[in-house]
């Protein structure tokens, strides 16, 4: 209740203590300090250097902070005016650099590594998250591995861009350009999962992390969770907190029945089971990850949202093609070219339409009832490190009892 009612308070704090006064500050080749310099010249470069870096993270951590508040709170999210003209952080080899030596050593090839990539793709390393946004769209036309990305932190700083950036134009879909910028957000979307699944510099737990909060993202630009969960529970008189405080109420009325036929229920619907499969086989690690208790409870949502007008079973495709997923019904063309016929993508769209006649070999009959329950035990196991998740326990567990379960 405190971070809802103080919601945007860090970011206005980072404002007044001039964090967003940063500069571009990556290194050239021609101001790196050599290993044979004097060691004030090379303590000085690497403090300074240091400094400006420290200063960068702690304002992208405060702007990851502010959307997760954002979600819990209802209100929009301004984390894509906020970043879009930062630099990238830095690798993560060259920040944990414990000596000057290390960090000139690791800056080297980091450096040579960015102008070898450079020149096999023709085009420069993105220097700012709105130059790595426009790298990210052009890809999903041009496919190729997107350069400069360099760990998972910048990872998470454009989901979060890329979110806010989608709501904000869902909040304003009258004004002209809007279809289109909302269609850049999503192939950069769709690109942005490609790096993540291929990318050589993420470890197995980072990727894990990165996927779990980019189906949450994807799952949310089709239909809200806050908005979702506040307007389900006005509907079946069940209390929750969670969302906007205790008092916010949706006064528009939901049909709980068409929705679980319709093509976002069905997209919803994978996003939250490969959210709750990618929680249930992460690294007790990954459990302080801001991401974790949102994600799972958008998932056992979107379960309820089934469960609760009667649909506890479904067949799902065993292999989704996810980039079909999120671009399905939003652009047509890229659709149609940039999808071969292949099973994968056949048992995507099938899905996705609603034309299964019969039990398709090798799909999966699901059980709604016994995934929701499952869920509910993941947040629980996650009651000591996130306070939210009793009430999000709570809440869930009031919905499997108006399902009779």
């Amino acid at each position: 209740m405190t971070s809802q009612t103080f919601y945007g308070l860090s970011m206005h704090w980072a404002q007044y203590c001039g964090l967003y006064d940063i500069g571009y500050h990556q290194l050239s080749i021609a101001c790196l300090p050599s290993e044979h310099d004097p060691i004030e010249t090379k303590m000085h470069a690497w403090r300074s250097w240091a400094a400006r870096e420290t200063k960068l993270r702690t304002l992208l951590g405060l702007c990851i902070i502010d959307g997760v508040v954002s979600e819990f709170s209802g209100n929009l999210v301004n984390t894509s005016s906020a970043t879009k003209h930062l630099p990238l952080a830095a690798p993560e080899d060259v920040f944990a650099a414990d000596t000057a030596d290390k960090w000139i050593r690791a800056t080297m090839t980091t450096m040579a590594a960015t102008r070898d990539e450079s020149t096999s793709c023709a085009t420069t390393a993105p220097g700012t998250f709105r130059d790595l946004h426009d790298s990210l769209v052009l890809n999903c036309t041009q496919p190729g591995q997107v350069k400069g990305i360099c760990g998972l932190l910048n990872v998470k700083i454009l989901l979060e861009t890329l979110s806010s950036l989608a709501v904000d134009l869902e909040g304003s879909s009258g004004a002209p350009h809007t279809a289109t910028h909302k269609l850049e957000a999503v192939k950069a979307l769709v690109s942005l999962r490609q790096h993540i699944t291929q990318s050589q510099q993420l470890s197995a737990a980072e990727k894990a992390i990165g996927l779990l909060r980019w189906h949450a993202v994807c799952l949310d630009l089709v239909a809200s969770t806050a908005r979702g969960t506040r307007r389900m529970c006005q509907h079946y008189g069940i209390t929750q907190h969670i969302f906007g405080g205790r008092k916010r109420q949706e006064t528009r009325a939901i049909d709980p029945e068409g929705w679980a036929r319709g093509l976002n229920a069905r997209k919803n619907l994978l996003h939250a089971m490969e959210i709750h499969k990618i929680a249930s086989e992460v690294p007790l690690g990954i459990i302080h990850d801001t991401c974790l208790p949102g994600a799972l409870f958008a998932a056992a949502t979107t379960y309820s949202s089934f469960a609760l007008p009667g649909v506890s079973k479904v067949v799902v495709p065993s292999v989704v093609d996810w980039s079909l997923v999120v671009l399905h019904r939003m652009d047509e063309i890229s659709e149609s070219t940039a999808h071969p016929p292949s099973m994968e993508t056949n048992d995507t769209m099938l899905f996705l339409r609603n034309n299964i006649s019969a039990e398709p070999t090798g799909w999966t009959i699901r059980n709604l009832m016994y995934e929701l329950g499952a869920i509910r035990i993941l947040l629980h196991s996650l009651s000591q490190h996130w306070g939210v998740t009793q009430e999000m326990e709570e809440v869930i567990g009031a919905w499997e009892t108006r399902c009779g379960g």
